[in-house]
């Protein structure tokens, strides 16, 4: 008797008693096979919710994922009078594939004051200039723009949780010019809210560090 043709007695309910019943069994290698089919089935279905969450841990404020051309909501609109920008003790972004030290941008916190003494989320323009200083043979003071960047308020990303100084923005900004490096620099920032007022942040004077390779 092949594997195929094989049957098995059960036992049955019957009455009040058991009567053996037989039934077919169907070839093992055939259940063999069904039973991979299901692994593979399940193993393919918790792939795609692990990529799904990671797709979904990706999402930006606004819901929308990197790429696509779906654009953040704008927040609202908030008359700004004032823009605080806290700087850290070192500020600089070390961004490329390298691992050396050399940064390649700075980034800092920006809190929008409608009048109120706290940050808030506003809709509006980041514009946001960097200006390296040289020293003339007279002492005088020479500014070149190396850097220039404006970005809508709902494209900056924001810190999760307010602070003594309220609701802020946690600005990055990677500069194009390597010379910069070991260089003295002015970061000037400005908010232009949707009335068009412009609100101006104290200057920030720094010096790039520069390491020897």
């Amino acid at each position: 008797m092949s594997a195929k043709d094989h049957v098995e007695p059960i036992l049955m309910e019957c009455g009040t008693g058991f009567q053996p019943v037989r039934t077919r069994v169907e070839n093992p290698c055939r259940i063999l096979r069904f039973a991979q089919r299901s692994r593979l089935l399940c193993a393919f279905s918790l792939a795609l919710f692990l990529v799904a969450g990671c797709q979904s841990a990706h999402l930006n404020r606004s819901g929308a994922t990197p790429g696509t051309s779906r654009k953040p909501r704008p927040y609202p609109a908030v008359a700004i009078q004032r823009i605080a920008c806290v700087y850290d003790q070192r500020p600089w972004l070390n961004l490329d594939s390298h691992g050396d030290r050399a940064p390649e941008g700075f980034w800092f916190r920006a809190f929008l004051d409608p009048g109120t003494g706290k940050g808030v989320f506003a809709d509006g323009q980041f514009n946001i200039e960097l200006y390296e200083i040289a020293r003339g043979p007279g002492g005088e003071t020479h500014r070149r723009l190396a850097g220039d960047w404006h970005y809508r308020s709902n494209e900056v990303n924001t810190i999760a949780k307010p602070g003594m100084l309220g609701r802020g923005f946690w600005v990055q900004l990677a500069w194009t010019d390597p010379n910069i490096v070991g260089k003295e620099i002015e970061i000037v920032t400005r908010f232009e809210d949707k009335f068009g007022n412009t609100a101006r942040a104290g200057v920030k004077r720094l010096r790039v560090p520069k390491y020897e390779s």
